[in-house]
């Protein structure tokens, strides 16, 4: 399992366990996270001012930098 960082109401963010993500098939390809900032939208998002709302079960996080692990 992993974990994912949730909006968890206006000011709070939960941690939520995450399937990990299967094998690649056709043209996908599993990346892991290596590095993931904070963004001013995640902010946003956390303290409830985001221009829309977002799913309950939307991970925050928008960017970031990671490496191939395989290709479908």
């Amino acid at each position: 399992m992993d974990l994912a960082l949730l909006p968890g109401g206006e000011g709070h963010v939960r941690l939520t366990e995450a399937p990990l993500p299967s094998s690649p098939r056709g043209d996908e390809v599993l990346v892991r996270m290596v590095y993931a900032p904070v963004n001013p939208a995640d902010l946003l998002a956390i303290e409830g001012r985001y221009s829309f709302d977002l799913p309950a079960d939307q991970p925050l996080g928008a960017e970031g930098a990671g490496m191939v692990e395989a290709v479908g």
